[in-house]
């Protein structure tokens, strides 16, 4: 899984040795049907293993300068098991903190303006059997101790989970990879 985010993060960066600016993740968030806002690329923070609360690490985290688009990716490619509370935490810490008051007032209920700006995506090898959809939901329960930080929060969330494969499919990685081609090829051609 290290290895595979590392990969992701290193396309994704708009300022990685690819060369290619931001064009690799401007075609991520279009799969994603996230608003992409142009802007500088050094503004675009990709992160592997950023830190989440008082426990665990974000496998990936896209973000912009002003978190007004933040994408938390939890990759579970190796049969990694999901931590209790682990998207939720995710979503607490990195999604619902950036809401905007009338938002946090009914979290679950939020704008469409922050459904395509805010999301939490979920990346498995395969598509998601309805076992594995099972297995997932300890992860969207809330902390049993929290400190507080989860009053007036919902017991499950019910925030959309974005599902992301490796296999090609509507949104998977080798769909995204695949619509980077014709950038490379058109990079050549300048080129030579």
């Amino acid at each position: 899984e290290d290895g595979h985010t590392s990969i992701l993060m290193r396309l994704l960066n708009p300022r990685g040795t690819h060369g290619m600016n931001n064009s690799f993740l401007k075609l991520f968030l279009d799969m994603l049907e996230v608003e992409y806002q142009p802007e500088d690329p050094a503004k675009w923070h990709i992160v592997v293993g950023e830190k989440s609360g008082e426990r665990g690490f974000i496998d990936l985290i896209i973000r912009n300068s002003d978190n007004s688009v933040v994408i938390v990716i939890e990759n579970k490619i190796r049969g990694a098991k999901n931590q209790p509370s682990q998207l939720y935490r995710y979503w607490r810490n990195h999604i619902y903190e950036l809401l905007e008051p009338a938002d946090k007032n009914n979290p679950i209920e939020y704008s469409e303006r922050a459904r395509s700006r805010y999301l939490l995506c979920y990346l498995t090898l395969n598509k998601m059997s309805e076992k594995s959809h099972q297995k997932l939901k300890m992860s969207l329960t809330k902390p049993d101790a929290n400190n507080g930080k989860y009053d007036n929060l919902p017991n499950e969330l019910s925030y959309p989970v974005s599902y992301l494969t490796y296999k090609d499919s509507d949104k998977s990685i080798v769909r995204w990879l695949k619509s980077c081609v014709p950038l490379l090829d058109e990079k050549k051609d300048n080129v030579l």
